[in-house]
This record gives structure tokens, sequence and C-alpha cells, in this order.
């Protein structure tokens, strides 16, 4: 299965970025480290949230604001005459099957849609399937990272490789593997104590069943396997007592209620 690296992103009318006609590009090194540096105010965040809402379909720091602020109406750049963000995602396989390039596209009344002009047929799928490993990291998930304590620390560092998925199957696993947690869990030990007391009083029926069997048919049964059988030596037997004839009749001696008759 292919994985891809960020190879361009293009913006224009996005957050702090006003560009009519002149859309900012980016172009990243696949094979390597990217990061972006500049001078304060000139639009690092506005590249970080256009790339973050591209893929997971939100900015992170609007999402914090109350509903009184509208934050939606922050998303475009409102001075942009188009009224219309538009961010485009250029990915490359690293099987080499090619590039795959989605544009978002976020007009003033809030309507958000997906496109691709390499002819993908799911670009919103496309990207749905980037968020569970794609990780964007700003300022403050770095020093989330550097002050978490060492498992938190490593869960981040897993979902930073791609390897998320495969580091909640070793936690799942580790807690299956202690005994204790398990046990106390499922509270093991109480259904095993039931357990038991339910095959004992299983093998004390069946020895009394067995006992009644010879009592009754005269014939020794090693187990109760075959009940058919079982029920059909008791039904005769019962059958040639001329005390019972008239109750046991015809019938089979599980539907025949003695103590009724």
């Amino acid at each position: 299965m292919a994985r891809y690296y960020l190879a361009q992103i293009s913006i224009e009318g996005f957050r702090g970025i006003n560009n009519d006609g002149d859309p900012l590009v980016i172009k990243f090194k696949p094979n390597a480290v990217n990061s972006i540096h500049a001078h304060n105010g000139v639009g690092k965040t506005s590249i970080f949230e256009a790339i973050h809402f591209a893929i997971f379909g939100d900015v992170p720091r609007l999402t914090r604001l109350q509903g009184a602020e509208h934050p939606e109406a922050y998303v475009v750049n409102r001075f942009h005459p188009s009224g219309e963000a538009v961010v485009s995602l250029w990915f490359e396989a690293d099987d080499g099957s090619g590039t795959v390039e989605i544009t978002i596209k976020r007009d003033a009344a809030g309507n958000r849609t997906a496109t691709s002009n390499s002819n993908h047929p799911d670009p919103e799928g496309f990207l749905r399937e980037l968020r569970e490993d794609f990780v964007l990291v700003d300022y403050t998930k770095f020093a989330d990272f550097v002050d978490a304590s060492a498992l938190e620390r490593g869960r981040s560092f897993a979902t930073l490789v791609g390897l998320s998925a495969y580091s909640q199957l070793r936690q799942l696993l580790e807690g299956a593997a202690d005994t204790r947690s398990f046990n106390t869990d499922f509270d093991l030990r109480a259904l095993q104590t039931d357990k038991t007391a339910r095959e004992r009083e299983v093998a004390e029926a069946t020895s009394r069943v067995l006992v009644a069997y010879k009592e009754i048919t005269g014939q020794t049964a090693a187990d109760l396997a075959d009940v058919e059988v079982l029920c059909a030596t008791v039904t005769a037997a019962l059958q040639n007592l001329e005390l019972l004839k008239p109750v046991v009749g015809t019938s089979d001696v599980r539907k025949v209620d003695i103590a009724a008759s």
C-alpha cells in the first residue's frame, strides 16, 4: 500500500494570506524533514492552518473560539475580493505510482468542496485516510511533546512516524498479557468458582440418573451420551410393568406425568 508525502502546497485567500491571483506556492522535499521559518507576521501560522484545514477540515485556533465570536467568518481572508479560500495540496506516492493533487475551496458562506485535477475518484476520502497518521507539528504540539510523560511521548512519536496503529495494538496486547488486570476486569475467579460448582452439580445429577436407569431397566449405562436410546429403554421397561401400563401407554417416558397420574 502506497504512502504519500506532501510535495507542494498552493494557498490563496486563506486566513492571513491575501494574494488575489497570485497563490503562495511552497514546495517540499518528500525525502527530507521540512521546516518553514520566517519573520513574525508574514503568514507561517496561516500556512500551517491551511494544511490542517485541507486535511482535517478545521482550523484548531478557531475551534477554540466561542460561537458568539463567529469563528467560521475567519477562515476566508476578509479582504480577498473573491470571498473564497483555495488550498491545493500535491502528494507524491512512495511507490512511484504518481502524484495526487487535491484542491479544497471554502466560500464566504462556509461551503467546503474538494476536487482533484489529478482525477482522484474520491478527494475527501483520500484526505480522510491521511488523518490517522498525518501530524502537523506546530510550536504548541512540539512543546506538549517535550513536556509529556514518557508514555505519552512514546504514543506521540509513534503517530509522528506513522506507527500509531502498531502502537495501539501493542498497548492492547500488553493489557491482555497483564493477567492481574484481566482477572480483575472479567472477575475470572468468581466465574471459575461458579463453573466448578455447576460441573459438580452436573456430575452428581448424572450419577443419580445412571443409578435410577439401572434400577428401572436392570442394565448399566456408562454415560448419558445417547439420550434417545436410554429413554427408549426406560419407556419399554415401564410399559412392561402392569401397574404403570395404563399410565405410560405408548407414550415416551419424557411425556408421561407420573405424579399427576
